[in-house]
């Protein structure tokens, strides 16, 4: 299958997507020239079987989800990844931003978790800017310099 940009991706950064995205059929992979033997194929697309392949990438995926407050629904619909994130934030009970791209899972929880832990949203703020070396900070860059000295990567 092929699929144009804007029929996959949404945001502002859209335009910086490929202009056209191929997807395999599900026993065959996309295959490329390589150095390593197995990414040598005679084909752009094989069946999985001729190169022996334990994965690929997938449009879709599943979550799961167990514990207090969790509503037993079993299979659902399917949901955005961009719902993830405010989903794992409301469930810490951390505000979620409100220029998210999906909202949060709500029907995860049981009515009566929901009720004891609603969403809180704030505003959606700019990342603290960078300066031009990278760093947040000095205490940022010392405190990895720091780190990675005490695991022996930096003398």
């Amino acid at each position: 299958m092929v699929a144009r940009r804007e029929d996959v991706y949404r945001g502002p950064q859209t335009e910086l997507a490929p202009d056209l995205l191929l997807y395999a059929a599900p026993t065959h992979g996309l295959m490329f020239s390589g150095l390593r033997p197995e990414l040598r194929a005679r084909a752009v697309f094989a069946p999985f079987v001729e190169y022996g392949f334990t994965g690929a990438h997938e449009p879709a995926g599943i979550y799961v989800a167990a514990g207090p407050g969790i509503a037993a629904l079993g299979r659902q619909p399917e949901a955005p990844i961009e719902a993830l994130a405010p989903t794992i934030l409301w469930l810490l009970g951390v505000p979620v931003p409100d220029g998210v791209d999906a909202p949060p899972l709500l029907d995860l929880m049981t009515a009566k978790a929901r009720a004891a832990a609603p969403v809180q949203y704030v505003p959606d703020s700019d990342p603290a800017p960078v300066d031009e070396t990278g760093w947040r900070s000095e205490e940022d860059r010392a405190e990895v310099e720091a780190r990675l000295r005490a695991l022996g990567y930096v003398e």
